[in-house]
């Protein structure tokens, strides 16, 4: 819903907004507008680009283990969530979660190339939300296994996704 920047919305390619054609299309492993590019998938002719934000948010207010609390302030820090230019930001679902776990390492070695240092660390907690509509968190351990899932803490990180679109 318009109201819930968590709530229903997977990034769906139809909804993305268009902000630039093909000439200006970031590579993947680049940064454009200070925010990761993590990857293209192509739409009807149209590149959809999935971006990491550059900045993460910590200490979240909430009472740990209340999904209401915690998605009504994962809600008020997305509607505040400034990067000029690029809006629609959510929490990374299920599969971006995979993905980030899977590339973590290439991920955070273009974020050093880059000069911007890692955005994911192995001890540190990230926000996302799972097909159930539960938000939780997880790390890039890699010894962990895959779709493992931690309760909220207020000291895990913001770190949210969004979509954007050239023609």
């Amino acid at each position: 819903t318009p109201d819930d920047p968590t709530g229903g919305d997977d990034g769906d390619e139809d909804d993305t907004p268009v902000v630039g054609d093909q000439t200006d299309l970031p590579q993947v492993g680049t940064f454009y507008k200070g925010c990761y590019v993590m990857k293209h998938e192509n739409a009807g002719g149209k590149t959809v680009v999935t971006l990491i934000s550059g900045t993460a948010k910590q200490k979240l207010s909430f009472t740990k283990g209340d999904q209401s609390s915690i998605r009504s302030a994962v809600n008020d820090a997305l509607a505040s969530w400034d990067v000029e230019g690029v809006t629609g930001w959510r929490l990374p679902n299920e599969d971006e979660v995979a993905f980030i776990r899977e590339n973590a390492s290439v991920i955070n070695e273009n974020c050093v190339s880059a000069g911007k240092g890692y955005i994911f660390s192995s001890g540190t907690y990230y926000i996302y939300e799972k097909a159930d509509g539960n938000i939780m968190s997880f790390t890039v351990r890699n010894d962990l296994p895959a779709g493992w899932s931690f309760d909220c803490s207020t000291s895990d990180y913001l770190r949210p996704i969004t979509k954007i679109t050239f023609e």
